[in-house]
Parts: structure tokens; sequence; C-alpha cells
């Protein structure tokens, strides 16, 4: 609730949790993608919230290098980026995560590690499907209805 500054958290249809936090505030999987959305040069940084669990954190995000990686969908280049939590949280300082994004946008997920409480994640991108060009061209935006060059959008 952005007039309240609260968020409120659920389980089984009952709220577990209110908790304070600061306009605006993401969740883990949201930060990943908002990361897409920066203006990503090595040596850069950022700082956002994050909620995970029943805390809001401050993230921080550093941009630490480009370079050309080897994926499913061919050699490309990226960028190295380091998301981590202040204190705590599933990207705690006490792990390590790393994000490779393509250096064009919209900074496609390439691949993310990460050393967790619990054990370790990699996971890596196998296939890209862009949005079909006919949902791009259409003049009534995604709703639907022929584009100018005939082909129907959806």
């Amino acid at each position: 609730d952005l007039a309240t500054g609260t968020a409120r958290r659920w389980k089984n249809g009952r709220e577990r949790d209110r908790l304070t936090t600061p306009a605006p505030v993401l969740d883990t999987l949201g930060a990943i993608y908002f990361i897409r959305t920066l203006p990503l040069e090595v040596g850069k940084s950022f700082t956002f919230s994050v909620q995970s669990g029943n805390r809001v954190y401050p993230m921080q995000v550093a941009v630490l290098e480009r370079r050309m990686v080897k994926t499913a969908i061919g050699k490309v280049e990226a960028f190295v980026v380091e998301p981590r939590f202040a204190d705590g949280g599933l990207f705690s300082a006490k792990g390590k995560s790393v994000i490779w994004v393509t250096t064009e946008p919209p900074h496609t997920l390439l691949r993310i590690s990460s050393e967790l409480p619990f054990g370790s994640l990699v996971a890596s991108v196998t296939e890209v499907e862009r949005p079909w060009p006919g949902v791009l061209e259409s003049e009534r935006g995604s709703g639907g209805g022929a584009a100018q060059n005939g082909s129907q959008t959806r």
C-alpha cells in the first residue's frame, strides 16, 4: 500500500505479516528484472529496496565487467553484475551471486549463479523468444488487430 508505506505478506489466503516499506520496493525476482532496466555500464553501482522474507533490505548492484560468454544461444557480449544485500536476504553478503545480462537492451538475462544458505543455484538461458513481430507493428498495441503490413496481431 503506497499510501501507508506497508506491504502485506499472505500464506494460504491469510495475512501473515505487515512490513513497513519505503517506496518503491521490489521482491527478489522483481529486482532481477529491474536490473535489466538500469543504464548498465562497467563501474556503475545502484542501490534500491528489496523485500525478502519478512524484511526490507537495501540491495546494492555493481556492474563488474563486460565480457564475451558462451551460451546455448551462442557467444554473447554480457555485463557481469553482482547483486548484494547489505544485510541478510537471499543475496546476502555471506554468499556470492552473479548475474550475466546482454550488453544490448533489453539486457536479456543469460545466466545467474548464487551461493545460498541451503546450497547453490546456477541457471542459464537455453532459448530466447522475442515478441511476435506483428504485436510490435500494430497501430493498436498488443490488444490485437491488423498491422499495416496485413499480418494479424494478438
